[in-house]
């Protein structure tokens, strides 16, 4: 010890002293090696944690897990690993820079490690904004209560940057020995719950199950074979007939992309579409579509088919592309199809920066091509700039629809959309027309204007000509839906 108390860390050597082949005395040497030890520390406790937030980091828990799995086997018990991912982290990463962005981190690490007051649990920061607990035990409601509790925390308002900023936490888990006996798949099979509670619209935590696996070995087959679909030839368009209920005539079809699977057979939209949104297949996929619902709709008018338009749903991926307006012509002029009968259906979720999306809009208005807003009312318009948008059609979504003759809110909603559109001077069409009673009501609210199985369900492009086309070739009449087929 130091005078002043301190604590020094001294290398002591002794040296034997011999006179005359008689030993006279001993040499001690001390050094001073306080500054020397400290460092080694400081460079052993950063190789095993994380310099920003002090915990453990992934070299430190791997090793934490290893052990924790040898002790499990050998005494028989049961313990959890939570994977922990900040969802929108990087939004506010770019959007303040990374001094604010290290400062969300260590406020989310303090939140976390408070909500682990009571619980026996280790936490580690394996990089990122991605976080590792490894739960001490085997209850499930314990699991859940400390999961809840994380969840909750993290959702409140973080002062930066004189503003409240907001983040959410997407937490998979998974059980030793139920969902894996080594350190590789128990991680893996967090991971997997923890993507699939982000697939669900994070802010939440799910365990991993059997089921979930085999769903998401389905995910990636289908990934697999869907990026062959195309060069295989697959994939299908069927249209689905739009109607005028004053005279049952057909004024316009949408196209509809379809996958026969050479094993699985007829693979539904709602299971590959968001495979593909999310690989970004969906670009691909959605050019074919246009091109070949362009094309067939060109074909149809030289053969003396009606003069109807084709609606076309775009992808956000498709509508935010540079050049957007020349991608477009480009197909057009390829298929020779007229602008004005292609008919875009955009969703609302893709005009949630007003100024770029009246932007894009305006210049597919100025070539003749028509919009129509897809799912009115689901997404997050505002009122004060869909005014202002070249919108030409707007769907009512099928979801106001299905309850329309007995929920007296939906009935409401549908009456104020129709009359909305109306004093706009949009068109307005009624998609997931089931049953007379729902078109009855429509009618009674004046849309006149009609999209489902009550008319037609979705046919392929033969079935179009032989129900609608071949009995009015020749001749001027429009395409009438024929009750009797």
């Amino acid at each position: 010890m130091r005078g002043d108390g301190r604590r020094l860390e001294l290398s002591v050597s002794n040296v034997p002293i011999a006179v005359d082949d008689q030993a006279a005395g001993t040499y001690i040497m001390f050094r001073d090696i306080t500054t020397e030890k400290r460092a080694k520390e400081q460079i052993y406790h950063l190789a095993y944690h994380d310099e920003l937030t002090g915990l453990p980091n992934r070299r430190m828990f791997d090793r934490l897990l290893a052990q924790k799995i040898d002790s499990a086997k050998a005494q028989q018990t049961g313990f959890a690993i939570m994977v922990l991912d900040i969802d929108r982290f990087k939004l506010i990463n770019d959007s303040l820079g990374h001094t604010y962005g290290d400062q969300l981190l260590k406020d989310v690490c303090g939140r976390i490690q408070r909500c682990m007051d009571g619980f026996e649990a280790t936490l580690a920061r394996m990089g990122g904004d991605e976080f590792t607990l490894l739960f001490d035990g085997h209850r499930i409601e314990q699991m859940q209560e400390l999961a809840e509790r994380i969840v909750a925390a993290l959702g409140l308002p973080y002062r930066l940057k004189d503003n409240d900023f907001y983040v959410t936490a997407s937490i998979g888990i998974a059980l030793y020995p139920d969902h894996g006996t080594d350190a590789v798949q128990l991680l893996k099979n967090a991971d997997m719950a923890m993507y699939e509670v982000k697939n669900r619209g994070k802010n939440g935590f799910r365990f991993f199950s059997s089921e979930l696996n085999s769903q998401l070995q389905s995910r990636v087959e289908i990934e697999a074979d869907l990026r062959k679909a195309l060069e295989r030839k697959e994939l299908s368009l069927h249209y689905q007939p739009q109607i005028r209920t004053e005279d049952d005539a057909m004024i316009g079809v949408e196209a509809l992309v379809r996958w026969m699977h050479p094993v699985k057979g007829v693979v539904s939209p709602g299971q590959f579409i968001p495979i593909a949104e999310e690989t970004g297949m969906i670009y691909e996929i959605g050019t074919w579509v246009l091109r070949e619902a362009c094309r067939q709709m060109k074909e149809w008018h030289d053969a003396g088919g009606p003069l109807i338009p084709v609606s076309v749903n775009l992808s956000s991926q498709q509508f935010h592309q540079p050049h957007l307006t020349t991608y477009i012509r480009q197909i057009l002029e390829e298929t020779r199809l007229e602008p004005r009968y292609l008919e875009l259906e955009i969703t609302e979720s893709m005009m949630m920066n007003p100024s770029i999306t009246i932007e894009i809009l305006n210049e597919l208005t100025e070539i003749g091509v028509r919009i129509s807003l897809d799912d009115f009312g689901t997404g997050y318009s505002s009122l004060s700039y869909l005014k202002q948008l070249p919108i030409h059609k707007v769907k009512i979504d099928r979801s106001f629809i299905r309850d329309i003759t007995f929920n007296n809110k939906d009935k409401a909603i549908v009456a104020t959309i129709i009359s909305m559109a109306q004093n706009l001077n949009m068109e307005v069409i009624a998609e997931g027309i089931e049953t007379k009673d729902q078109l009855d009501i429509l009618t009674a609210n004046d849309c006149r204007k009609i999209q489902g199985y009550y008319y037609s369900r979705p046919l392929a492009a033969g079935d179009v000509e032989r129900d609608f086309f071949l009995p009015q070739r020749g001749t001027t009449a429009k395409p009438v839906f024929r009750k009797d087929t």
